[in-house]
């Protein structure tokens, strides 16, 4: 048996979930969440539309079977001695085969019910102020061949005062890379990719204490990363690449960023195909996460890795739909700066899509966004306190 938190965002949401799930949901439940309990019998399905308090002999039952049902806020909410019920059921009879994201998603609901207020404080901060968030991340790609800035900053002298700018026009992360990983790319030697990342590390971080992410899968390139000075891995792998990049980061104890992406950046393009992008892909971000986990790992970021695999609707869905991910309990990170479905939308060529970025940006912050990795961090920035006066109705002291 499946569950997991969706946030009715839009109408058009609406009748998606209605549309792949033959059901019928109450529009008065617009931007509000509802809870998917997925994989039941007909019969448990049944008993629940019948007595829609009593969660405990629903999975007492046996579960078997695509069919889905929703239980909503309210129905919860006004019950909430049977939610109790229910988590303490769950967690007798069936922690040993549930992942630890469930035990947090249950804290977090029990608190979203009582209160009335947004989603819980995190439980497992990071080494940066997540209450400062959404955090802005500088790309900073020592390539030649970045599908937007490739060759660039291909020097240590000019990656590093690169750097310098970004952080002075607000970056808090720098996240450098070695490879591209852009649709057809092929992968260097690790040997290469060191040689190009770890002398602007070390160079950068002897003239700021600013955070630095290194972009890599490979472990032996996080690791002299790591000892040059970076504080972060943003694999796009989610640590699958390499299988001893779990070790590394348990022992280094430090953040990692764990992204979504089908096959590998010269094949994920080739017809990617979801019926659920956003259930797919949480489904995945719980099995990452209860591997982590496992291995000691609780320093986790998600990114949903727009354009790693994904179809232009999939991509505008992730956007749109990314609420549902913070019940997961883990900060989210958004890099969809310059990406190719902006393109699509807008028929721009990568050079003119600024505007596209920001309000891609924009909305994804206001969906539940922490971090979002940008080529243009002075326009960000600037978005970002717009935005930030726009919702508070007052400027900061």
């Amino acid at each position: 048996m499946n569950l997991r938190a969706i946030y009715l965002s839009t109408p058009q949401r609406i009748n998606e979930l209605e549309s792949r799930n033959d059901f019928v949901l109450e529009r008065s439940w617009l931007r509000q969440f509802v809870f998917e309990l997925s994989h039941l019998t007909e019969a448990e399905r049944s008993f629940y539309q019948k007595n829609r308090t009593d969660f405990k002999k629903i999975l007492d039952a046996k579960s078997a079977g695509p069919t889905t049902l929703f239980l909503h806020v309210n129905d919860l909410f006004f019950h909430k001695s049977e939610w109790q019920k229910f988590t303490r059921h769950t967690a007798l009879k069936h922690r040993s085969n549930m992942p630890p994201t469930w035990w947090e998603f249950f804290r977090r609901a029990l608190q979203f019910f009582s209160t009335g207020s947004d989603i819980a404080p995190y439980s497992n901060r990071p080494i940066f102020d997540l209450q400062a968030a959404p955090l802005i991340m500088g790309i900073l790609n020592v390539t030649p061949d970045s599908f937007s800035d490739g060759g660039k900053y291909v020097s240590t002298q000019a990656a590093v005062s690169h750097a310098l700018q970004m952080v002075e026009a607000g970056a808090h992360i720098i996240d450098v890379g070695g490879e591209s990983t852009r649709p057809g790319a092929q992968p260097v030697a690790s040997t290469e990719e060191i040689r190009r990342t770890v002398p602007v590390i070390r160079a950068l971080r002897e003239r700021s204490d600013v955070l630095i992410s290194i972009d890599t899968y490979k472990s032996d390139v996080a690791e002299l990363a790591l000892e040059a000075g970076a504080d972060m891995v943003n694999d796009i792998s989610g640590l699958t690449y390499d299988k001893k990049m779990i070790a590394l980061i348990r022992e280094s104890a430090c953040p990692v960023i764990v992204m979504h992406i089908v096959g590998t950046p010269r094949d994920m393009q080739k017809n990617p195909v979801y019926d659920d992008v956003v259930g797919e892909i949480y489904r995945y971000f719980e099995e990452r996460i209860d591997v982590l986990e496992r291995n000691g790992i609780r320093q986790i970021i998600l990114d949903p890795g727009i354009g790693f695999g994904k179809r232009l609707e999939d991509n505008l869905r992730l956007i749109r739909d990314l609420r549902d991910f913070t019940f997961l309990g883990k900060p989210l990170l958004i890099g969809a700066s310059r990406k190719s479905f902006i393109g699509q939308v807008l028929d721009k060529p990568v050079n003119l899509r600024l505007p596209g970025t920001l309000t891609a940006n924009l909305l994804a912050c206001q969906n539940g966004a922490h971090i979002v990795r940008v080529h243009d961090v002075a326009e960000m920035h600037q978005a970002l306190m717009m935005n930030e006066a726009l919702l508070a109705g007052k400027i900061k002291n």
